[in-house]
């Protein structure tokens, strides 16, 4: 086929060639091995084709045509969104061209007639805005909407005008927002939240059912822009004054408009996974407040007279940077879960590596709860393990070592605990007990060595020496066990052995004799020819 000036039969062309391939039932096109005389033919037409001249004829045609309609038509039929294989990624790279959608745009009314009579002109004009959002505010699209509006008929949201609904001022705002985040926020459902009596409120930040708007008497009532990626926000979006709800979730905002508070009806505020180092001033005007979503962000403070939101109930502040001081002055907000609030602070500063701080919250914690969690109990009781703070640690753990899903874990913390505190024979103790109960053997090489060295310290060498023996046997490379049993072989004057535990030790971590120089387990063959030529190389090395 000779090419044409026509784009058209262009598109047309390519279309009809991979028809035949996918009419051959070899498959999806993106899958066929075989490759056919038609897709040959056609990837060779897509090759000698120049697309931006290309572009340029199928504006041309849309502008100059007195009856646009057969490229229209064209369009609502071939394009997808979705598609990414040939020919179709080449089409609708065609079509997503800016010149194209405003030529489209400019050509629409001259065929608004043939859209109505279609046999599903909603499903046509739904592609058709899909390309160009504008579409749906031409006034003959309009007045076919209306006209299906008052007939009763059920529509796709998405068609619908704002002007069709709202009132002046909140067209004008949803206007100025659907420029800024570059999409339709077009009418959808109500949307489900803890604190509206509509259900449908997911957590899952790609749901489609936090983007989009729902209205009660022409005024934005709910409005989520979910997933739109942009750092700021028009402070247009403050006019819409009747907002109970409003989803922000997963964009990039690094700032929210300073008169937020003027969105006084709004009850849930959700703004998880952006970039707020901070909330304006004017929040605390939003009175009727119940709930806020503000996790993963890097926030480092909240408003002064945050505690004026008397109505909050539900604050998620996981993985911010807020700390203890700005938490304590809601406690005059009598209905906030303040110790579910204290435990995401703590586990903030666990994640952050500040246990002192992590510290500071949990105990704020138990001021409240003294049961709030077994995580919470167990976690503490590991924190102070951690500094050293073994006597305040104690209870935590003993606490939780009565707790069915943190029992294991909580003996071998306590076992570890006990023996910092040269309470040899509980940390025995303690240690066989988590041996018993651990019925996954998850953590059963931990705590062969932590009983290991117990017995160590106990001068029960038999006995440690047996343990040592079946955690090497279960971890053959595990270079502490190797250090363990050579500090047991010296003791037992055995420096042929322990040398050779030593070096393995050595070969496996070396990093684990950071400390031999006063480890008193070598007394007995430190002064060894051996025993010096093993350390000579070492030395040498690190």
């Amino acid at each position: 086929m000779k090419d044409t000036d026509n784009a058209i039969s262009k598109l047309e062309y390519i279309i009809s060639k991979y028809n035949e391939i996918a009419n051959k039932d070899l498959g999806a096109w993106s899958e066929v091995s075989e490759v056919t005389e038609a897709e040959r033919e056609a990837d060779a037409f897509i090759k000698k084709l120049n697309k931006s001249i290309f572009q340029q004829d199928l504006v041309n045609s849309l502008r100059n045509s007195e009856d646009p309609w057969e490229y229209v038509e064209f369009i609502i039929k071939e394009y997808h969104k979705g598609w990414v294989i040939q020919p179709h990624a080449f089409i609708n790279s065609i079509i997503e061209n800016k010149k194209v959608k405003k030529a489209l745009f400019v050509g629409i009314p001259k065929v608004v007639s043939n859209i109505q009579e279609l046999e599903q002109p909603q499903i046509a004009l739904t592609t058709l805005i899909d390309i160009n959002p504008k579409i749906r505010e031409i006034e003959g699209i309009i007045d076919m909407v209306r006209r299906w509006m008052d007939l009763g008929e059920e529509l796709n949201p998405f068609v619908i005008s704002h002007s069709l609904i709202l009132n002046i001022i909140e067209t004008k705002a949803i206007s100025e927002i659907e420029k800024s985040v570059g999409r339709v926020p077009h009418l959808t459902n109500p949307v489900d939240t803890n604190v509206d009596n509509t259900i449908v409120y997911s957590h899952s930040y790609s749901s489609s059912d936090t983007w989009g708007y729902s209205t009660e008497n022409g005024k934005i009532v709910r409005l989520g822009l979910t997933n739109a990626k942009v750092s700021t926000l028009p402070d247009s979006l403050c006019e819409l004054t009747g907002i109970r709800i409003l989803f922000l979730n997963n964009m990039e905002l690094t700032s929210l408009p300073e008169n937020l508070g003027d969105l006084t009806e709004l009850e849930g505020l959700y703004l998880d996974s952006n970039k707020l180092n901070s909330l304006p001033q004017s929040i605390i005007n939003c009175i009727k407040l119940q709930e806020i979503y503000i996790r993963s962000n890097p926030l480092k403070s909240l408003p002064d007279g945050f505690y004026k939101l008397i109505n909050l109930e539900n604050l998620y502040i996981q993985n911010t940077k807020l700390s203890v001081k700005h938490i304590s002055p809601l406690h005059q907000i009598k209905t906030l879960d303040l110790a579910f609030i204290y435990n995401c602070i703590a586990e903030n500063k666990v994640q952050n590596n500040k246990p002192v701080e992590a510290i500071e919250a949990y105990s704020e914690l138990f001021e409240i709860d003294p049961n709030h969690s077994e995580a919470s109990i167990y976690n503490l009781g590991n924190l102070l393990n951690s500094l050293g703070r073994y006597a305040e640690a104690q209870k935590y753990l003993e606490h939780a070592g009565n707790f069915e899903s943190y029992r294991t874990e909580a003996l071998i913390s306590l076992g570890f605990n006990y023996f910092h505190q040269n309470k040899l024979d509980m940390a025995e103790i303690t240690f066989r007990k988590a041996l018993e109960d651990n019925d996954k053997k998850s953590n059963e090489i931990l705590v062969l060595i932590n009983l290991g060295a117990v017995y160590l310290f106990q001068a029960n060498l038999m006995s440690a020496e047996k343990v040592l023996t079946k955690a090497l046997e279960l971890d053959p490379d595990n270079g502490e066990i190797y250090y363990n049993l050579a500090c047991l072989y010296s003791r037992k004057n055995d420096s042929k052995i322990s040398l050779e535990y030593l070096s393995k030790a050595i070969e496996s971590n070396a990093s684990l004799l950071a400390g031999i120089d006063n480890d008193t387990d070598f007394d007995n063959i430190r002064e060894s020819a051996e025993f010096q030529t093993l350390m000579a190389s070492y030395n040498s090395n690190t």
